[in-house]
Parts: structure tokens; sequence; C-alpha cells
């Protein structure tokens, strides 16, 4: 009963007679599940939100054949939050694809909201509910959070104010170590292009820890001490007039 993780695909994100449009399904998507649940935009309060999943199955599992999945419940969203699965039935077969809409308005408590959803996954050997799966195949059915951030609040899925790093060559000309860290880190530029920027981390719920204006002008190197802060992981964020670039860190 191995095939745990297309379950995973349906997973996500969907409640059955949800009302809201239909999504698009990307018929070139070969990803079990996009976008991952860390890259998603935060829902900002009182603040209309929409986004789109795309999941995929494949024909089997570890040898094992999925002749199907189905996401049976879709539980603990934050008030206001819908889910709608195409096709409505939210059932994929092997090489299958779905897409799942997210979308609605919360006025809920800033933070991180762990999902719930319940399905089944039908193999060659027989029915296996995504309970016995978490049970039994650790990380197969993996979390899924959603986060909530005051509207125009910093959003650490996203390296800014639901802005995404927009310059990737930003992103390869500085980098953080150690990491994981036990909350004092270094951060050190890689190329005299990237000079001028302005450092801030923020929690995973949106809470700025640090900043650092650039006020001289350039720093190749500087240490930054986190350490009195909650264990956990943390978004660092990188910005100079060239754009934004951010990087996750795990404080231990």
């Amino acid at each position: 009963m191995k095939k745990h993780l297309l379950s995973f695909a349906a997973l996500i994100l969907v409640s059955v007679g949800a009302m809201a449009q239909a999504c698009v399904i990307d018929s070139t998507n070969t990803d079990l599940l996009s976008p991952p649940s860390e890259t998603l935009p935060c829902i900002e309060r009182n603040v209309p939100y929409s986004t789109v999943l795309q999941l995929f199955t494949p024909p089997s599992i570890g040898g094992v054949g999925v002749d199907s999945i189905v996401i049976t419940s879709f539980n603990d969203m934050p008030s206001g939050i819908t889910s709608a699965c195409n096709p409505s039935n939210c059932t994929m077969v092997g090489f299958g694809r779905a897409c799942i809409t997210i979308s609605g308005t919360t006025s809920d408590t800033v933070g991180a909201y762990l999902i719930d959803y319940d399905g089944i996954a039908y193999t060659e050997q027989g029915a296996a509910p995504f309970d016995y799966l978490r049970a039994n195949f650790p990380g197969v059915i993996p979390d899924y959070t959603l986060f909530i951030t005051e509207a125009g609040a910093f959003c650490a899925n996203t390296g800014a104010n639901s802005i995404h790093s927009n310059n990737q060559e930003l992103q390869s000309a500085f980098s953080v170590y150690p990491n994981p860290s036990a909350g004092i880190l270094r951060f050190s530029l890689n190329h005299v292009s990237a000079m001028g920027g302005d450092i801030t981390i923020a929690d995973m719920a949106g809470r700025i820890v640090y900043a650092q204006k650039n006020t001289a002008g350039l720093f190749e190197q500087t240490t930054i001490d986190i350490s009195r802060y909650a264990k956990g992981m943390y978004v660092l964020q990188y910005r100079t007039a060239q754009g934004i670039a951010a990087k996750k860190i795990s404080v231990e």
C-alpha cells in the first residue's frame, strides 16, 4: 500500500462543493504539486485573495500502480477562505491533472494556518486513506500552510510586501552562512555591483525581527544576531536599487 505520495497531489487545498470560478488546468505541468506551500503569496487581512495550485498524478508510485486519488474533505481553512477543485469531484487518475483555486477574504488573526485535508489513494494494493499514509509513510503527505498578514505587510513566502525576489543576479550576489545556524550568521556580498542595499529579516508570520540600513553605502560583510528569537524559519531580504532578493534561513 505504499503509495502514498500521489495522494499528496490531490491533496492540497480542495474542498468539494466550494463555489468559485473554475481554475484552468495546466496541461504541461508535471509536478506533483505546484507551487509548493512555502512560495504561495500570503493572505492579507480584509483584502480579497486568490491563488491557483496545479496537481499531477503519475500512473504508479514505488512500483505500485495508482488507479486514482480523490480528496474527500478540506478542513481548518481561515474563515472566509474557500477552495474549489477542477474537476469538481477532485479525482485524478494516473497521468491525470487537476487545479485548485483558493480564494476569499478573511479577517482572521495574523499567523500560520496548518491546513488539514483528507482523501484516499486507490492503488493496486487497495485503498489508502491519507491518515494511513501519514502514519506509515512520514513526509509522503506534506503539511500545507497558509500565512495571514496585515494588509501591505511583509510576506515571508514572497520576500517582501507580496513581492517575489525579482533579480536573479542579485540573488546570487550575496551569501548567508552558516545556514542553519544558532541565530548568529554572516552576510557576505559576492559581487561589488550588489553593494548599497538594505537587509531585513522576518519570521514566517511576517514580523520583522532585524533591519539594517546601509547608510554607509556599502558593506561587504556584516554579522547578524537573531539568536534571541525563537527557533524556526526566517526570510532574509536584501533590497538594492537594482531589485529585491530573498533567502530563507533556519535558526536551530
